[in-house]
């Protein structure tokens, strides 16, 4: 029988974060962040960002959600080394991609204003709050996507490199009918040093192409 991969990850073979950002800047607040995804219609799942200091950075997604089928990869990203790692834990595999070393980049962005200068383009701040005790930007942009408009919103926090704590995107069709939402939020945030547990990809795995662990994990 085969799984059903709910698996953004290695879909996205040449995923790996370039933010262009002066070195000078790089003061990393290390956290642990844990994310409630929704996705209309009922679709939800839960995610898992860690931030060390030194840029370092995991994503994953969390068997506790309502929709992960056990079959998700993992990503993460090592600047010094200028690369990001995909785990498919289920099938003990890795995908390791390299970004050219001419490129600045950095897992985690921090803007030398409090005003996040930079950390998005095309977004207009049109507000501002609060989300689980931090001050939060709150950025808008709209555009038009065929005969519908998208909606996006990010709420951005200053105090934690101006980290993402909330976004929403809702599609809108020209008659004012939603055609789809999807959001994500921060639900806990801890600072400071994440688990170095986060972090391990077991020496055991075997490194391969991504279209091979993505058939594996189908099968």
């Amino acid at each position: 029988m085969k799984r059903r991969l709910v698996m953004i990850l290695l879909c996205v073979s040449s995923v790996v974060y370039s933010w262009q950002t002066d070195p000078a800047n790089r003061r990393l607040i290390p956290y642990t962040i844990r994310e409630l995804e929704k996705v209309s219609p009922g679709l939800e799942n839960e995610y898992l960002r860690a931030l060390r200091s030194d840029g370092t950075r995991v994503t994953k997604t969390l068997p506790t959600g309502k929709s992960a089928s056990g079959n998700e990869a993992w990503k993460l990203d090592v600047p010094a080394e200028y690369k990001t790692v995909i785990v498919a834990d289920a099938v003990g595999m890795v995908s390791t991609f390299y970004s050219p070393r001419n490129v600045p980049s950095n897992a985690g962005y921090t803007s030398a204003k409090p005003n996040c200068e930079g950390r998005l383009t095309g977004y207009t701040v049109v507000g501002e709050g609060t989300h689980l005790g931090y001050k939060v930007l709150h950025f808008s942009s709209r555009t038009k996507v065929g005969n519908d408009w998208n909606q996006e919103s990010h709420w951005l926090a200053p105090a934690i490199n101006c980290e993402d704590l909330r976004f929403q995107s809702t599609t809108v069709s020209l008659a004012g009918q939603v055609a789809s939402t999807y959001q994500k939020e921060a639900v806990s945030i801890e600072l400071g040093e994440p688990n170095a547990a986060y972090f391990l990809v077991p020496a055991s795995f075997a490194e391969v192409a991504p279209s091979v662990a993505n058939i594996a994990l189908v099968e």
